[in-house]
């Protein structure tokens, strides 16, 4: 990979801010250049879903960036984190379908609302958005066939779905609810906007359902990584510690807080790392 590139990836893993930057940085070389390429990549299609650009605006940056997967795969692509991409693709055997999903999703987060229908349709999401980055990061760690399957799809569902309890507030005032339709009328709400839909007292049943969904997929994934070798799924492994106790945050609450911090102390995150990184690495 030429040298730039990689300088490229990695300046944006930096500025982002991530709480795994550090735990990326303990990667060996290889592999800490392969998940910096994808982990640029979902920051930036990510960052023109969260922009303050018109729907039809979001989705020409997301085409052009469909375009740029293709050249990944069969071409001389463009851009720095694209021509990063291509060698990560090449040395690990990364799928272009699991790009393109994670585009398709985006496009879903473009539109000027966002509402799901049922829990089918939220599976689907977040497969797009979610398990397909696990799919995609999985081989880099080292997790590859079956075992990736499973993991990306429990590991990526319990990540998104602690994502949409944390973030309630925030998705409202971008007009976007990504709680099953279904589930709220069954709760009998019958609010329109998504902002009266989490304030209904009767959300918060829903609440501490999504949240014991969420607490199955942690420990499904829990065992699926428990029975994986152990340098593999390391940085596997602080991911879901980081993100259970984050749900363990939300699951206090009992319901909805606006206003309150979910993220973990700098204690917490540096605990997490030296316990589930650095001393399982060695």
């Amino acid at each position: 990979m030429r040298t730039d590139a990689f300088r490229h990836v990695a300046q944006v893993v930096s500025r982002s801010g991530t709480s795994f930057y550090w735990s990326m940085r303990l990667l060996p070389r290889k592999r800490r250049l392969g998940i910096y390429s994808v982990y640029a990549f979902c920051r930036e299609v990510d960052d023109i879903a969260d922009c303050d650009l018109l729907p039809s605006e979001k989705l020409e940056k997301l085409g052009e960036w469909r375009q740029e997967v293709n050249k990944v795969f069969s071409g001389a692509p463009k851009t720095l984190i694209g021509q990063a991409l291509q060698s990560s693709a090449r040395a690990f055997g990364l799928n272009k379908i699991d790009f393109l999903s994670v585009i398709d999703g985006m496009e879903q987060d473009s539109a000027f609302e966002v509402r799901i229908r049922d829990w089918e349709s939220l599976e689907n999401y977040m497969d797009l958005v979610s398990c397909s980055v696990g799919r995609l990061s999985n081989p880099i760690f080292g997790i590859r066939g079956d075992e990736n399957e499973k993991l990306a799809e429990s590991l990526g569902q319990a990540l998104q779905l602690t994502n949409i309890l944390r973030d309630l507030f925030e998705d409202a005032s971008n007009n976007r609810l990504y709680v099953p339709r279904d589930m709220i009328c069954e709760q009998g709400i019958f609010s329109k906007t998504p902002l009266e839909v989490i304030l209904d007292p009767e959300f918060k049943e829903i609440y501490k359902k999504i949240i014991k969904r969420a607490e199955i997929l942690f420990e499904r994934a829990c065992s699926i990584i428990s029975a994986g070798d152990r340098e593999n799924v390391a940085p596997t492994s602080l991911m879901l510690q980081n993100y259970w106790r984050v749900l363990k945050k939300l699951e206090k609450t009992n319901g909805p807080k606006r206003g309150e911090n979910f993220t973990l102390s700098k204690f917490e995150t540096m605990w997490i790392l030296l316990r589930y990184g650095i001393l399982k690495w060695h």
